[in-house]
């Protein structure tokens, strides 16, 4: 596969000066496919949970239902660890994000 290199921070404030204020770190991810496990970053894979947690679910009535329905468990979108993802963003303590989405 052939990636196109990003143009640096430099070149892109020097073609577009007015997007300065809004300079912020960022990370960019380039996925592969793959078959990971829990203790690797994925996109839609298994995430790293404590066995003997609970999977977590929404208990808010949902906005769409006219019953107001809870909405059902969350569903892994993404699990990004520290390593594969460096960067001065990250909390102290901290080397694991995990994005769930609610599931309806």
């Amino acid at each position: 596969m052939t990636r196109t290199p990003r143009p640096t921070a430099e070149a892109i404030l020097a073609a577009l000066p007015e997007l300065a204020p809004y300079a912020r770190d960022a990370v960019l991810f380039h996925p592969e496919r793959a078959e990971p496990d829990c203790r690797s970053s994925s996109i839609g894979g298994p995430l790293l949970w404590p066995s003997g947690e609970l999977w977590p679910e929404c208990s808010l009535p949902d906005e769409n239902s006219s019953a107001g329905v809870p909405a059902t468990a969350m569903v892994p979108v993404a699990q990004i660890f520290r390593r594969d993802a460096p960067g001065p963003w990250w909390p102290v303590g901290i080397d694991l994000l995990q994005v769930p989405l609610v599931s309806q």
